[in-house]
């Protein structure tokens, strides 16, 4: 039933006083308590869509943490990898002069930029 329904049902004058209907009564009360359940429908609503939100949320932030940082043991693996390479350099028979010296530079320099990395985590 229309608000203005009940609005014209309720205000049936007589001698200037106005008298609310028990049909009248009893249908304000249905839309009061329609009214609460209809409250609480939108709260559940409105917590679905921030849990909803919340998820994507993390979800894309959990993505962005994935493709942005390198797992620390990453780095570790690396340094090892870069170290077994320099020992098996210097353990050479021949010293071929300068690929190999720039390849340790090289190598050394990767090996302290990983470990500052690890140092400022």
């Amino acid at each position: 039933m229309e608000v203005n329904d009940l609005l014209n049902k309720a205000l049936n004058s007589n001698n200037g006083k106005y008298y609310i209907t028990k049909d009248v009564l009893s249908d304000i009360e249905n839309l009061i308590k329609r009214n609460k359940e209809l409250e609480q429908e939108n709260k559940i609503l409105k917590n679905k869509q921030t849990k909803i939100i919340a998820d994507s949320f993390h979800e894309k932030m959990a993505k962005k943490f994935d493709d942005d940082f390198i797992p620390k043991s990453k780095v570790k693996e690396k340094i090892e990898e870069y170290k077994h390479k320099i020992e098996k350099l210097e353990n050479k028979k021949i010293w071929n002069e300068p690929v190999d010296t720039i390849n340790k530079n090289r190598w050394t320099n990767y090996i302290n930029s990983y470990l500052e990395l690890l140092e400022e985590s």
